[in-house]
């Protein structure tokens, strides 16, 4: 299992951007969070299966509509310090 954290930077918060990433981690089994950060960008904490975490990476640059747009995504490896049971939105 891996673990990935990703900053995406844009117009990701007050468009939906947290439930679609919820939505679409969850129906892959994925786990870990996501919530927004102080500077307007969203951090996206995943933890699952090499495939299912470079199907999720594809999602997450995806333009799910109009109102979104991720326009930098920062992705990197991170050591598994925790491991997570489920995929949450933090508020």
């Amino acid at each position: 299992m891996e673990t990935y954290q990703i900053i995406v930077k844009g117009r990701v918060q007050g468009v939906g951007y947290r439930a679609h990433i919820y939505q679409n981690a969850s129906q892959k089994d994925l786990h870990g969070n996501v919530r927004n950060l102080s500077d307007g960008s969203v951090q996206i904490i995943l933890q699952g299966t090499e495939e299912d975490l470079k199907k999720m990476l594809q999602i997450v640059h995806k333009k799910a509509h109009p109102f979104m747009n991720a326009q930098h995504v920062d992705t990197k490896t991170i050591p598994s310090v925790k491991e997570y049971n489920d995929f949450s939105i933090i508020y």
